[in-house]
């Protein structure tokens, strides 16, 4: 089921899967980690990035995507088909800031 499957005291990795959606437009950020980072490893299908500062990215079965701290990003689903990716980052100590207003995206 989707949802954090790996958690200590500094680190926490999520699974996510579900079907393909049309990509948000660009207004949409997302969210940032303010002082963390956070990479993702795709599994299956296709997954669509968008991090501040970073020209779209659109990945697929095996690639791995890395949002530096404090840089807006957001992830979705993309193509046809079911896609999972795994997002790995520190627990954050601070908050993690989201977009208001602008549907966040994930």
């Amino acid at each position: 089921s989707p949802g954090g499957f790996v958690r200590d005291g500094e680190t926490a990795a999520n699974i996510t899967r579900a079907p393909g959606a049309p990509t948000p437009p660009p207004s949409q950020l997302g969210h940032f980690h303010d002082g963390t980072s956070e990479f993702w490893f795709v599994m299956e299908g296709n997954v669509e990035f968008q991090i501040e500062g970073v020209p779209f990215i659109r990945a697929t079965q095996g690639d791995i995507v890395y949002a530096p701290a404090g840089r807006w990003h957001r992830s979705g689903h993309a193509g046809d088909q079911m896609d999972t990716r795994i997002s790995i980052h520190p627990i954050a100590t601070a908050a993690n800031s989201l977009q208001v207003g602008g549907g966040g995206g994930e």
